[in-house]
């Protein structure tokens, strides 16, 4: 939203979208950047992601396993052959984030396939096969309802 104030105003929705970076030269302090390429956009969302993490996680360091969540994001986006939005990705990266602290505290969630739907099997295993970067180095298994609601955001 607009806070109507006397600065340059850059949706949110626009900044994630990674389109029109040109627009953060705006930004204090950045006036004399050249603009970002589409590819640099990301680290944008790196540090949007990193903000989120360091709100909500206690015991994962968000600095240290950022790298590793937008590289699981990464191999989603292979093995499905698809891209994914700027938006989309910032809602795995957290989620997975949470769901590896959750596993860590084993207070894990139940996949409620009412709310979120049934999830296609071979979609399942994709995602169960492209976590097990989770699993050789940080040494966190996601059970299998942690792994259906991030492939029910797929």
């Amino acid at each position: 939203m607009d806070p109507q104030i006397d600065a340059p105003f850059i949706p949110l929705e626009t900044i994630l979208s990674g389109k029109d970076s040109a627009l953060l030269c705006l930004l204090p302090g950045m006036a004399h950047t050249a603009p970002q390429r589409i590819e640099d956009s990301n680290i944008v969302l790196r540090h949007l992601c990193a903000d989120a993490l360091k709100e909500i996680l206690l015991y994962l360091n968000p600095d240290k396993v950022i790298n590793l969540l937008i590289e699981f994001v990464e191999k989603l986006e292979k093995i499905f052959g698809t891209k994914f939005s700027n938006a989309q990705k910032l809602k795995i990266v957290v989620h997975t984030g949470c769901a590896l602290e959750r596993q860590i505290t084993h207070n894990s969630i139940k996949y409620n396939k009412a709310l979120a739907g049934e999830i296609e099997p071979l979609k399942l295993d994709k995602v169960k096969r492209t976590a097990s970067v989770f699993e050789r180095i940080l040494q966190i298994t996601l059970d299998e309802d942690e792994l259906s609601y991030i492939a029910a955001m797929i």
